[in-house]
């Protein structure tokens, strides 16, 4: 089961194949990228349907557009009924022309002379004098014509017209160049007025990170295992095995659809999660998660500096079990867990923008024989940078998370800096390369020696895992909807070298702005120092979300 993989040659087989497939693409592109709509132009199409839909039969404006002046027509003059001549017509003078002004039609009290043309006296002339410097105009015909009138045929008065304000149907994906900023608000299917609902499937296969690895396996070797130390390939290979999740999540969002500032939002997810925990607590080999979270979102310009500004608040309450052995009590657990979490984002403009988070949990262990009472804090800042082409995305960003293990003194802190550089190359390509430094530091000084079964001998340890890595992803818009996804992976451990491996990544996207998103793929990784190699496959279903 744990033996090397045959064809050491796999995995440049597959980058070589992926990197053909990118240019194949490209090339596409450049012969037939004339017709082709960006993911922005089909957002603004997605998003002129749904206020239509919203607004009934009157047009949806994304924003306020102005009426372009159109020429007015020249006017028709007609001849007056009263004065009428049976002699030969007499020669018509042009009308003068008359721009941006009210014209007025006067007819002569008194019968004009006849011009020398016309050989009968005190003919009456059916020419009729405009005079441009009076007016006669009444004071409902004085009403101006705004950006927001509009005359709509059969009515005679004009109808006022007001542009809607809804949210861009676009998603919060801060892997990808151009996302949308924090501070922009979503919704789901809205099936009542003030309602919405949207639904998500995961079912997914991931490798553990290398820092979780090494702590992993400095965790293992002081436990009462078959081979000690625990230094033999084939034992490292067996925490290569993905943890595999199954997730359903329901969210439904209360807000005004006329007013996007502020929302509330209900969601509920349930996942059940297989080899978490696996081999540290072989017996723990499935676990179900229950979660029920509430969340206040309120989004605002701050005026007069107008900056924009969101900030959320929340809670969440789960219930994390396992029920593959419940009769035995040590072998199975059920914890409670109480989350309140919170974000705030700050946009001076749309080129710079400021995230922070804060995180904390209190867990319990109830219905079985752990007495470990975690508490956990998590806080992260990042800043978002933009070029003046909006194409160049900067993304430093900086965590720090602590846990306490009561009734024990154990500990645990992990830090972790990154650096994302992404960008747009053309409307169908995009690119991006993170950076990520993770140091992660474990002290257990009332750890038992063997787990307690020879003894009560203290036999206290720090850990330590350093690792650093290169993460690569690419994205091109195939056709229409469709997105090519692939990715370059580098981790190595840079105080244990045993887990370093190379990533590789493709799959395929399709996603239509406010209404399905389906992303399925496949990763592997290849551990060379072990002469293993993982696979792993994905899938994930965005409905109305």
């Amino acid at each position: 089961m744990y033996e090397p993989i045959r064809n050491g040659y796999k995995g440049p087989f597959v980058l070589i194949s992926v990197m053909v497939l990118l240019l194949v693409v490209a090339y596409s592109d450049h012969a037939n990228g004339a017709g082709f709509r960006s993911e922005d132009e089909l957002i603004e199409e997605t998003r002129a349907k749904v206020e239509k839909h919203l607004n009934g039969d009157r047009q949806a404006f994304s924003s306020v557009t102005k009426e372009e002046s159109v020429p007015e027509a020249p006017r028709t003059v007609k001849e007056s009924p009263v004065i009428k001549a049976e002699s030969p017509p007499a020669k018509e003078e042009p009308a003068p022309v008359v721009e941006n002004k009210p014209v007025t039609i006067k007819t002569p009290a008194v019968v004009q002379a006849p011009p020398p043309v016309v050989k009968k006296e005190k003919a009456p002339s059916d020419v009729i004098t405009i005079d441009p410097e009076s007016s006669s105009v009444t004071e409902s015909d004085k009403e101006a014509v705004g950006e927001d009138v509009k005359f709509v045929r059969g009515i005679k008065e004009p109808v006022q017209v007001k542009p809607l304000v809804e949210p861009v149907l676009k998603r919060m994906d801060v892997s990808k160049i151009g996302s949308s900023p924090y501070y922009e608000t979503y919704e789901g299917l809205r099936l009542l007025k003030y309602f919405t609902v949207a639904q998500r499937v995961e079912i997914y296969q991931e490798a553990r990170p290398i820092d979780a690895y090494i702590m992993d396996a400095f965790a293992i070797r002081y436990g009462d295992w078959p081979h000690r130390p625990w230094n033999i390939k084939s034992d490292y290979r067996t925490q290569l095995t993905p943890i595999f999740t199954r997730a359903y999540g329901t969210e439904i969002t209360m807000s005004d659809p006329k007013n996007k500032e502020g929302q509330i939002r209900y969601t509920h997810d349930y996942r059940e999660i297989y080899k978490n925990y696996f081999p540290k607590w072989p017996q723990i080999q499935r676990e179900m998660w229950d979660q029920n979270e509430v969340l206040f979102m309120h989004s605002k310009q701050i005026e007069p500096i107008g900056w924009n500004y969101t900030s959320n608040l929340g809670y969440r309450y789960s219930t994390l079990s396992d029920k593959e052995a419940p009769t035995d009590i040590y072998n199975s657990y059920y914890e409670i867990r109480h989350t309140y979490f919170g974000s705030l984002s700050l946009a001076p403009s749309e080129k710079l923008e400021w995230f922070g988070q804060a995180e904390y949990y209190k867990s319990q262990h109830v219905k079985c024989s752990w007495a470990s009472s975690p508490d956990h804090f998590l806080g992260r800042t990042e800043l978002r940078i933009k070029s003046n082409d909006m194409k160049t995305m900067y993304v430093p960003s900086f965590s720090y998370s602590k846990d306490y293990y009561y009734p024990f003194a154990s500990t645990y802190q992990k830090y972790e800096i990154q650096f994302r550089v992404g960008r747009d190359f053309t409307k169908r390509f995009s690119a991006s390369s993170t950076v990520k430094y993770v140091m992660g530091l474990r002290d257990e000084p009332d750890h038992d020696n063997d787990w307690g079964r020879r003894g009560r001998e203290k036999h206290g340890f720090k850990d330590k895992a350093y690792a650093i890595s290169l993460e690569n992803r690419f994205s091109y818009n195939v056709y229409d909807r469709l997105y090519l996804q692939a990715g370059l992976d580098i981790s190595n451990g840079l105080n244990w070298s045993i887990f370093d491996n190379l990533g590789l990544l493709g799959g395929l996207e399709y996603y239509a702005p406010g209404m399905i998103r389906v992303d399925f793929g496949w990763k592997g990784n290849y551990y060379y120092n072990l002469q293993d190699f993982l696979s792993s496959v994905y899938f994930k279903f965005y409905l109305f979300m």
